[in-house]
């Protein structure tokens, strides 16, 4: 089974009244698929203010955020259906 107090929380940026996952496509995809099959899904997300982001305090964390915030919130299905890239990077 999986402890979902060890998962990562999904990280959003708040634009415009609506949320878009900035860091966990892949588990919004999995909770989401989750919760259509009929299983109950509760997990933790963490909402920035877009653009201007005060909670980040660092300035080069606070850039690097907003630049990767921007690719998320240019979306055409208005962030209903999380991008997720079909092939994982091997390192």
């Amino acid at each position: 089974t999986v402890n979902p107090h060890r998962i990562p929380a999904l990280v959003a940026a708040k634009y415009e009244g609506k949320k878009y996952v900035v860091c966990g496509n892949r588990r919004l995809k999995c909770y989401k698929d989750a919760w259509h099959s009929g299983h109950d899904c509760w997990f933790k997300v963490i909402v920035h203010d877009f653009p201007r982001c005060p909670a980040i305090k660092d300035p080069f964390q606070r850039l690097a955020f907003i630049a990767k915030a921007v690719y998320s919130v240019d979306t055409k299905n208005d962030g209903l259906f999380p991008h997720v890239n079909k092939k994982r990077r091997m390192y």
